[in-house]
Formats: structure tokens, sequence, C-alpha cells
């Protein structure tokens, strides 16, 4: 399959070095340009069940930033998640009600707001440049799911921080941060290893292994929160009960290939799943910040585990940077292997 991912790459695209770099001279006005159709492009920037708004592929960073206001089949997945960054960011100006910004309880509140900000930023650029060069669409990816491991880490951590309570807080302590940790490099090496590991059409596989890994994590992630739930009582924990039914909407839209499963060619600029679970998933967000400002009015300020908080988000953040620069250079050696060819 490794192999085969080389092949994949330079199917239909006509170019013989590894970047994919187009030199050709284009006198295509900037909409035609954004609306090719899947036989016109290679294979590895296809999509299943989308036919048509393809943009021309090996152009420079220019062309992709300027096509961030035309129509295409990437543009609602840039822009779900640019205004939900800029909205997000709005937070990280202020600190919670009753928290002051030097208090040792806030960095890691402060740090789960960088890294929602961050997996916003970076899948809205990873949709906006990826067709730059075959390198530059996987690298782009790569960083996707090196933020997204940032913020499940982040996450989890801040549900057992500020909404446990006593019972699992006094029972885990001692090992939630480090499991959501080995968790958390799992996600970073498994959503990066299916990546470079499957081509298109992808098998049910890199499905599997992309949603087990932060199924695992997520679950391990919300167990504080379904135990406050189970304590008391949904009526008092309704903005923790929003915020899962929101995450359990995304994830369907974005495993089931629903609606464009349904009706392939017709929801290639809007209501594709895909954007509907960027909706979704921003929303989640959303609601996970207010249900933790309103936990943090009364937690126990005896808990603080800050510095290893950021000891080990350090060691995730080597991690997946070495996971991502392993794999980079290894699709570039598959990438020139197979421009030889």
């Amino acid at each position: 399959m490794v192999a085969a991912s080389g092949a994949e790459t330079g199917a239909g695209s006509g170019k013989n070095d590894s970047t994919g770099a187009d030199h050709t001279y284009h006198t295509k006005s900037l909409a035609e340009m954004c609306n090719l159709t899947r036989d016109q492009v290679p294979k590895l920037f296809r999509e299943e069940h989308v036919i048509g708004g393809f943009r021309e592929p090996y152009q420079p960073i220019g062309f992709y930033l300027s096509s961030l206001f035309t129509l295409h089949n990437e543009s609602m997945n840039v822009w779900t998640h640019l205004v939900s960054a800029a909205i997000l960011s709005r937070e990280l100006t202020c600190a919670p009600p009753g928290i002051s910004p030097s208090s040792r309880l806030y960095l890691p509140y402060f740090l789960f707001l960088v890294s929602a900000v961050g997996y916003m930023l970076t899948s809205a650029l990873a949709h906006l440049l990826h067709p730059v060069s075959r390198p530059g669409h996987y690298l782009a990816f790569y960083l996707d799911f090196f933020a997204i491991s940032h913020y499940c880490f982040t996450s989890a951590n801040m549900f057992f921080f500020y909404s446990s309570t006593d019972q699992i807080w006094h029972q885990y302590s001692g090992i939630y941060v480090h499991v959501t940790l080995l968790l958390s490099c799992a996600v970073s090496y498994g959503c990066v290893y299916a990546k470079f590991k499957f081509t298109r059409p992808y098998p049910v596989t890199k499905k599997y292994i992309i949603c087990g890994t932060i199924g695992m994590l997520y679950t391990w992630n919300i167990f504080p929160v379904a135990g406050r739930i189970w304590a008391d009582g949904a009526a008092d924990t309704m903005p923790h009960i929003y915020h899962i039914v929101a995450f359990v909407v995304a994830v369907w839209f974005y495993s089931s290939g629903f609606p464009q499963s349904r009706m392939a060619g017709k929801c290639d600029l809007l209501l594709h799943g895909h954007q509907i679970f960027h909706v979704f998933i921003a929303i989640t967000t959303f609601l996970q910040v207010q249900a933790l400002k309103e936990d943090m009015l009364e937690v126990d300020r005896s808990r603080e585990k800050c510095v290893e908080f950021v000891a080990l988000l350090c060691v995730l953040f080597l991690f997946s940077s070495f996971t991502v620069i392993h794999f980079y250079h290894k699709i570039k050696r598959v990438l020139d292997k197979s421009s030889r060819q």
C-alpha cells in the first residue's frame, strides 16, 4: 500500500517531479481554475461522491489564497473553521469570571483555548492549501492531525480538572493526565499513519484507525463529565449534555458519508457532510468552553496540576512533531521514487 501511495499521487497529473509543480502559464480565469471536474485533477485530490468544484493543482500559494474568495468545493470547509477560529479567539482576551489570569488554574484553560483555535486554523489552512503540491498535500493534513491531538489532550484534561466530581478527581488524579498523553500520542501517530498508508479509494480500515484512536481518547475524555452528569443529574449539567450531543452529530456526519453519498455531485459546493461536520465540531468546542467557564466558578482551587499538565503537553508536542517529520520524509521518498519510474 505504501508503494501505491506514490502511484496515486501521480495519477493523471502529468508531472515528473516529486513536488508535482506545474510550470505551465495559465490563461484561465480564477473562476475557471476553481471549477474543474474530478477527471481533470489527479486521484490524490479527488473526494468520494464529489464531481465538480475542484481547483487547479500545483499552483503558487498566492493562487490558493485568492481562491478563498471564490466558490469551490473546499470553500465552506475553509470558512466554517476560519470564522469559528475568529469568534473563539475572543475568549483568549479575557479570563473567566472569578479566575485571575495569573492563577495557575488559568494557564491550562488558556492553553486549551489556544489548542482549540489552533485546530480550527490548521484545518482551514489544510483545506485551503493542500493542492499546492503532492508533498504539501500530505504535510497539510499531517499538521491538521497534529493540532487535533493537542486539542484532544487539553480538552480531556480540562474536563478532569474542572468538571469531574471529587470522587473521580481523587480516584484518578494519579493517572489521568498520563493516560491522556498516551491516547493523544496514539491519535497523532494513528491518524498521520493512516493518511500516509492508504490510497484512494480509501478502505474502511483508514476510517477505523482515525475514528478508533479519536474515539478511545474521547471516551476517556468524557468519562469525568459522564460521572458529573450521573452525580448531579441532567438538569444541572445541560451545558455538558449539549456538547456531547453536538459531538455525536459531528461524528455521524464525518463517518456516514451523508448526504453526498445519496446525491453525488449535488453537495459539491454546499451541504457536503464534511462541511456539516466542521460546523458541529465547532459548535461542540463553543459549548465545551461555556460549560468549562461555568465549572471553573465552582472548582476546588486545590485542584492544581499545572506543571505536570504543561510538561506532558510539551512531551506530546515533541512526539507529534517527530511523527509529522518522520512521515513527511517517508512520503517524500515514496514520491521521489514514483516520479523516477
